[in-house]
């Protein structure tokens, strides 16, 4: 019985930290393209190593067909864009003729009024404290950025991996709770907007690709938490 419940315990581990490394590469293709990053991702290796570290996760979700159908045209229109193209896209929907522009990678800027923006930035901040994370006085990037959501996503997964490896059921309860919380409130409904708006503004966009690939994965971190609800009742 121990023998079986350290097994269980090092699988869940396991699992947070293939989640906490998704969204470690999730964050990173999401920055601006530089050209030696560009380079790293259209190794068919990155692609390859991305789909093994999916295949780490317990549930049927996270083969969903649509999201490897974005990230294999993600990775299709990288190796065979220039990188011109490449930068332009990136541009085109994130950071020209700001602030209109077709995807503000803001949450408050999706989610809520303009009178509001304040008000969910500094929820997005409470929610990083409350979990002991902090935006560095020198970080260029609002808290609502994507790129940070994904980096805090990362940082839960990876303390959720910590925890289980030693066996701190009450801490495991914690980053699990501030998973939910976060993912609920904040990520999957803007997330959710974004990859919509990008999908109808620039569908053929290298970008919109990885947005939907960023969403369908976001659904299935939230879903891990619906059908952990449903097993303890």
């Amino acid at each position: 019985m121990m023998e079986m419940v350290k097994t269980t315990v090092s699988h869940g581990s396991e699992t947070a930290m293939a989640r906490g490394q998704i969204y470690s590469f999730l964050e990173l293709a999401f920055g601006h393209p530089a050209e030696e990053g560009i380079k790293y991702f259209r190794q068919k290796s990155t692609e390859s190593s991305l789909y093994g570290t999916l295949r780490k996760l317990e549930y049927a979700s996270a083969f969903d067909t649509e999201m490897y159908k974005h990230l294999e045209r993600f990775f299709d229109n990288l190796r065979e864009s220039s990188i011109a193209r490449i930068e332009g896209d990136y541009i085109k929907l994130f950071s020209s003729n700001y602030p209109i522009i077709p995807c503000p990678p803001y949450g408050s800027l999706i989610t809520v009024d303009e009178t509001k923006r304040l008000e969910e930035m500094t929820a997005v901040k409470e929610a990083y404290r409350e979990s002991g994370m902090t935006l560095s006085e020198k970080h260029e990037e609002l808290a609502d950025h994507l790129g940070v959501e994904l980096e805090f996503l990362q940082y839960l997964s990876f303390r959720e991996s910590e925890s289980l490896q030693g066996n701190e059921e009450e801490i495991v309860k914690f980053w699990r709770s501030k998973q939910a919380h976060f993912l609920e409130r904040f990520s999957v409904p803007f997330v959710t907007q974004l990859a919509w708006i990008a999908k109808s503004a620039e569908p053929d966009n290298i970008y919109s690709d990885l947005l939907g690939a960023i969403r369908y994965f976001i659904d299935h971190h939230s879903d891990e938490f619906a059908a952990a609800t449903q097993e303890n009742n």
